[in-house]
């Protein structure tokens, strides 16, 4: 994950998602949280779309995104979390700070995102 600013845009982060399956993983949303900080540790129930990012479908190996992020504060720490489904159709959830938890519920459906889906 990268800081960027761009000159007259907001700032956003750059962050490469690694998938080492040799699979897709589906219905990818990644979203920014701080794992330091005062900022949300997770996106579960934070409505701020602008911190996050459907992907969609990724294929094995890296994928880059850009999110719009606040530009940081004093002492502010960015993390990903990470929601998406597998190929043999389980759900998860990979927090902030790395840690994976299986999720009973869909990445669109867990954080409210409206559909359709652009």
């Amino acid at each position: 994950m990268h800081p960027d600013d761009v000159a007259g845009a907001a700032p956003f982060m750059r962050v490469i998602v690694r998938n080492a399956s040799n699979q897709s993983v589906y219905q990818l949303v990644a979203s920014l949280v701080s794992w330091q900080g005062a900022f949300r540790k997770t996106a579960v129930g934070d409505h701020r779309p602008r911190y996050q990012r459907v992907l969609g479908q990724a294929p094995p190996g890296e994928t880059e995104v850009k999110i719009s992020s606040s530009g940081g504060g004093m002492h502010l720490r960015f993390g990903v979390e990470l929601a998406f489904r597998d190929a043999a159709g389980r759900y998860w959830l990979r927090d902030g700070e790395g840690g994976l938890k299986a999720s009973d519920t869909d990445p669109i459906t867990l954080y409210e995102i409206r559909r359709p889906v652009e």
